[in-house]
C-alpha cells in the first residue's frame, strides 16, 4: 500500500500506462468508467490514490489527448469569474497566473483595466492551440513546479488542478514562494466530503486514475495556513452547465434527450468546493 503523500512527502511512481485510458479520461470523461482505489489518511484529512503511477507517462498522455470540452470550459470560466469578482474589485491584482488553464476561457474573462499581466500554464497542446486561435491568448506549456516567475504574483488560480498533481505539497510550496504578501490564491476542486460524493460513494466519478489526492475542506486550510496564508472563504461551489452535460456525467446521454434538453442550462451543487486564501 502506498503511504499518504502528506506523510511521505511524495507519491511513489510505478508502472500504470495512462495511454491505456480512453482519451475522454482527460477531458469530459463522458461514459468513462475507470475507477481507482483510494485510501483515507485520517491524520491529514486527504484521500489518496492507490493506483500505480508513472508521472511522466501521465503528463505525456494528457499533453497529447484531445480537448473536447470547450462549451463546458466556458461555462465553468463564467462561474469562476463571478466567484472571484468581489476579490478582484477589492484586491485589484496586477499579475495573475492561472495554473492548468485548459483552453484559456477563464483568462479571457479577466479584462479589468488594473490587470497588467495574465499568464497561463497548460500542458495540453490542443487546448493551447484553441486559446491562441479563439481568445488570442498564448498559454505556456510548462509544469507549474518548474515554472519560475520574474516578479511575485498578485493572484494564482487552480481550477481542478491540485487533485491532478503528483506532488501536491511541492506545488503548494511553489504557490507560497510565487506570491507577494497580500496576494490571493484560489482553488476549486472536488470535495470528497460533499453530499453528492457521500451519496455515490466509490461510484463517484472523482475516484478515477487521473486524480492523485482529494482534499477535504480542513486539510487544504491546514496546509496553507502552515505556509503563511489566511483563509478568506470556503464553500460548496455550484456549477451551471448544459443539462446535457449533467446527463453525460451520469451516463444518460441519448439522441432523444439531446432534442429535449438542447441549450437548456441547470445550476447544481455537484460536489465541488472553492477556497480563497490571502498570503500574509
Amino acid at each position: 500500500m502506498k503511504p499518504c503523500p502528506l506523510c511521505s512527502k511524495s507519491l511513489q511512481d510505478s508502472l500504470f500506462d495512462f495511454r491505456s485510458l480512453p482519451s475522454r479520461a482527460f477531458s469530459s470523461r463522458a461514459g468513462f468508467e475507470g475507477r481507482a482505489l483510494f485510501e483515507f489518511c485520517g491524520e491529514h484529512g486527504v484521500f489518496y490514490s492507490q493506483a500505480p503511477v508513472d508521472s511522466a507517462n501521465l503528463e505525456m498522455s494528457y499533453g497529447e489527448a484531445p480537448f473536447d470540452s470547450h462549451a463546458e470550459s466556458l461555462c465553468a470560466a463564467k462561474d469562476y469569474y463571478e466567484a472571484l469578482k468581489p476579490y478582484l474589485a477589492q484586491y485589484r491584482p496586477r499579475r495573475v497566473l492561472d495554473v492548468g488553464s485548459g483552453d484559456g476561457a477563464f483568462l479571457s474573462k479577466l479584462d479589468e483595466a488594473f490587470i497588467e499581466s495574465k499568464l497561463g500554464l497548460e500542458l495540453n497542446g490542443r487546448a493551447c492551440q484553441w486559446a491562441q486561435e479563439k481568445y488570442e491568448i498564448e498559454l505556456l506549456r510548462h509544469r507549474f513546479e518548474d515554472f519560475e516567475v520574474e516578479k511575485r504574483l498578485d493572484l494564482i488560480t487552480m481550477f481542478h488542478v491540485l487533485s491532478h498533481l503528483p506532488l501536491p505539497l511541492e506545488a503548494l510550496d511553489k504557490v507560497s514562494q510565487s506570491l507577494r504578501s497580500g496576494a490571493l490564491f484560489c482553488v476549486v476542486d472536488h470535495d470528497p466530503e460533499g453530499g453528492l460524493q457521500r451519496l455515490l460513494g466509490k461510484k463517484s466519478p472523482i475516484f478515477d486514475p487521473t486524480h492523485f489526492t482529494l482534499w477535504t475542506r480542513d486539510a487544504l486550510i491546514k496546509e496553507l495556513v502552515s505556509r503563511g496564508f489566511k483563509l478568506l472563504e470556503t464553500r460548496a461551489f455550484k456549477n451551471k452547465y448544459p443539462i446535457l452535460y449533467w446527463l453525460k456525467m451520469l451516463g444518460l446521454d441519448s439522441r432523444w434527450m439531446s432534442r429535449i434538453f438542447a441549450k437548456k442550462m441547470l445550476r447544481l451543487r455537484a460536489g465541488n468546493r472553492i477556497w480563497v486564501f490571502e498570503k500574509l
